[in-house]
């Protein structure tokens, strides 16, 4: 079954795992964890959607991974009390309406349609491409296109408004 998943996923589970954490090596390292796991798992014809279960796996691999390097860099941390303002001439005030913008942005994307939200966050967060997204999603292309158009427009009437 493993050999299945591989044959089936392979290349749309490595392109996750590679726009994630953008170094191919790690990629393909925890796609062969993915795949040791799937492996191992002794019920794997008791699962319903096997491609649900890869990405959950890989999903959890990734969120681990991404524990793991905070735990490490937590350590190499300083308090930001300890930190005076680098950028001399920077205008706080520029500061403050980035972050309403972004918090704008954030808030519009988040209001999307949750396939709409899926399709844009896959390809402008993980660079996924359309043909990879569809897969994922089990849609068509176009649908993709859709989406994102849609998503897009959200964006671009709130960068009218403001």
């Amino acid at each position: 079954m493993a050999v299945d998943a591989y044959q089936e996923l392979g290349g749309v589970l490595v392109g996750y795992l590679r726009a994630n954490l953008r170094c191919d090596e790690d990629a393909q390292d925890l796609a062969q964890e993915v795949y040791l796991r799937i492996a191992r798992h002794s019920n794997i014809s008791e699962i319903q959607s096997l491609k649900a279960f890869v990405f959950t796996i890989a999903k959890n691999l990734l969120r681990d991974k991404s524990r793991r390097s905070a735990t490490k860099l937590s350590a190499c941390s300083i308090s930001a009390d300890d930190v005076t303002l680098a950028a001399a001439g920077n205008d706080p005030l520029d500061q403050i309406e980035a972050d309403e913008r972004l918090q704008r942005l954030e808030a519009i994307v988040a209001g999307l349609l949750p396939a709409c939200r899926e399709a844009y966050i896959l390809n402008r967060t993980y660079s996924l491409t359309y043909a990879d997204i569809a897969d994922y999603m089990q849609i068509s292309v176009s649908m993709v296109e859709k989406h994102i158009s849609a998503a897009l427009r959200a964006l671009r009437a709130d960068c009218q408004v403001h």
